[in-house]
């Protein structure tokens, strides 16, 4: 009924514009036609200068466009949705530019000629009937997860905007040109309207938004010139050639920055992921210059130093390599690294290097990322280690709480194999740096994983891009269902399809603490009650600044008894998982059943409520 009411108003407001269009030819004649104009010399500059601006957008986009056909890394970096859009707004902007181009050049032009308010410029119109659904086409494309029927309605309330305005200067009766511009008023704030409904892609949001405002600003001030020449207020040079000559050039200008800025922000927004994700995957990751010197940081000092040794930034990298055989092998990866795809497999290659201080041999499996603004990252899974053995079994930890920052105090012996404790504890090492989180919520965190009987794991997950992914393992998860598989493994080791897609979903519910799911079935088929933990909102803590793209959830998996086996087996209506959630009520957490919003009496795993009370207590 919606669509049929908005149609029929739509074909009545076109049928009442033509017939005051058509009555005003009928007593007036066509008043449509070519004409020498007065505006010469310096009063059309105006035309050539957003001509020269159109030209050089065209031309910027153009060469950018003939780069990426030509270096494939590139293309594949920014993206073949990037590239389209591109190519489209350096055919809008040509266009524009030859039509201004024409208008300064031409003594003659294709005008309306109006009793009492002069000369309308109609051909410009004309362009814009195309150039603005095209910009809200763009802007959909490369900030907002908008569909074709989202979009529709958009594009359909812009064109008769235009419409309605080119309507404006063919009729000469006062009260039918306001009705026109009232109309395409209205259409205008319609099409904002709609708009601002739109989802905006997470990394573009606030990008996003504030271009979608600045648009709203910028394209206000058509109507606005338009009533001004109305009343008097401007001549009709001031609209024609200055003013609507200038808001076209900024409106198409915040198009091409929409589109340059959110391939910088994705794209860099990827890198971060992908860095983040290598954090979570490794033993340790090195940060190195364009030269192959070691970076050094706060973070990871004391991983770096167990392996490099104390003046590990005056260490070259290369030069820690057994001999040249190793070296190019290094430098080979990095380069193939530069050349390909973000989104292609990272090089992987298996070096020897040589430990300072005649620490003897380590063999290592190196995974080498792109160089970015002189910055590189090398993953390292170590494999084996010759010679003097790090040697930390010494060292008494005396509470469970302290470990994680002992997590660079590593046992290796000579075999090939790792030991699976290590590598747990290696992870969320590199988690806690990921996440930046407080000490407390550190030693919070280590305390769950410290329970030998504890079936618990972290998984990572990110939406444009990161398939969901177990990165940290409790020794009890890895006998009981992983099978001391390496991490990172797949989520779908742990649950079918349709329980990851309850997972994903139910981190986006941000004022939920925690999420239970009863009666949930491994691949394997053992029943199992699963907790969930995001961890992603508690890295926002006192002044340190959340950087985290990628989330990062806690799961505690609780295997059933053989009574509540049975209880499943016979009861038919548990065909579903139940679910529970947690959500905040001061400095208690109050549980919900699902959907239904009531509360129930029911308690939160206890292993898990000593970080959820720590991360509530941070809030107050």
């Amino acid at each position: 009924m919606r669509v049929s009411l908005g149609s029929a108003c739509i074909v009545l407001n076109i049928a009442i514009a033509t017939a005051g269009v058509v009555a005003h030819v009928y007593q007036n004649g066509f008043l449509l036609g070519s004409m020498e104009l007065e505006w010469v010399g310096e009063k059309r500059a105006p035309f050539l200068m957003a001509a020269s601006i159109f030209g050089s957008q065209s031309l910027v986009s153009l060469v950018l466009i003939y780069v990426l056909n030509n270096m494939r890394e590139l293309a594949d970096c920014w993206g073949a949705s990037f590239q389209s859009t591109l190519n489209l707004y350096a055919w809008m902007s040509l266009v524009g530019a030859v039509m201004y181009f024409s208008k300064y050049w031409a003594t003659h032009h294709i005008v309306v000629d109006l009793p009492g308010l002069g000369e309308y410029l109609v051909m410009r119109n004309l362009h814009w009937i195309v150039s603005t659904p095209t910009q809200w086409f763009i802007f959909s494309q490369v900030c907002t997860k908008a569909t074709p029927e989202e979009m529709a309605p958009i594009y359909l309330s812009t064109l008769l905007t235009q419409v309605f305005g080119m309507f404006m200067c063919f009729v000469g009766e006062a009260r039918m040109r306001w009705y026109c511009f009232w109309v395409s008023t209205y259409y205008f704030v319609h099409s904002f309207y709609l708009s601002f409904k739109l989802r905006l892609h997470k990394d573009m949001a606030v990008v996003g938004a504030r271009l979608r405002v600045a648009m709203l600003v910028v394209w206000s001030g058509f109507p606005l010139v338009v009533a001004l020449r109305w009343f008097g207020y401007i001549s009709p040079w001031t609209e024609q050639v200055f003013m609507m000559s200038v808001l076209d050039v900024v409106t198409k200008s915040i198009t091409f920055s929409a589109i340059i800025v959110s391939r910088v922000v994705l794209s860099l927004a990827r890198i971060n992921g992908t860095v983040q994700l290598v954090l979570s995957s490794h033993d340790v990751t090195l940060a190195i210059n364009d030269a192959w010197q070691l970076l050094d940081n706060e973070t990871s000092s004391g991983l770096v130093a167990t392996y490099f040794g104390q003046q590990a930034e005056n260490t070259s990298l290369i030069e820690l390599c057994i001999n040249q055989e190793h070296q190019d092998r290094l430098i080979q990866a990095a380069r193939k690294a530069d050349s390909q795809s973000l989104g292609a497999p990272t090089p992987k290659v298996v070096v020897a290097f040589r430990m300072p201080g005649g620490g003897g041999e380590m063999l290592a499996e190196c995974l080498v990322s792109k160089c970015l603004h002189g910055r590189r990252i090398i993953g390292i899974a170590v494999a084996s280690q010759a010679g003097n053995v790090f040697n930390f079994g010494g060292q008494d930890h005396e509470t469970h709480e302290d470990w994680a920052e002992q997590a660079s105090e590593i046992s290796l012996s000579s075999s090939q194999s790792r030991n699976p404790d290590v590598q747990m504890r290696l992870a969320l090492h590199n988690c806690h740096d990921v996440l930046q989180l407080a000490d407390e919520m550190r030693r919070r965190v280590n305390a769950i994983f410290m329970q030998s009987h504890t079936a618990c794991a972290i998984f990572a997950w990110e939406e444009e891009g990161l398939v969901p992914a177990i990165v940290v393992a409790s020794p009890r998860l890895q006998a009981l269902l992983l099978q001391g598989k390496q991490m990172p493994q797949p989520l779908t080791c742990l649950f079918d399809t349709g329980m990851v897609d309850r997972l994903l979903l139910a981190i986006g519910a941000e004022d939920i603490i925690m999420h239970q799911w009863r009666n949930v079935r491994s691949p394997s088929g053992i029943l199992m009650e699963v907790t969930m933990l995001p961890l992603k909102g508690m890295s926002c803590m006192g002044s340190v600044a959340c950087a985290c793209n990628v989330e990062l959830c806690i799961l505690v998996l609780a295997v059933a008894d053989s009574q509540a086996v049975d209880f499943y087996r016979r009861d038919k209506n548990h065909k579903n998982p139940g679910y529970l959630r947690w959500r905040p009520a001061g400095c208690e957490l109050v549980c919900e059943a699902g959907t239904d919003a009531k509360v129930r009496p029911e308690f939160p795993p206890r292993i898990l409520m000593p970080l959820a009370m720590a991360f509530l207590e941070s809030m107050r």
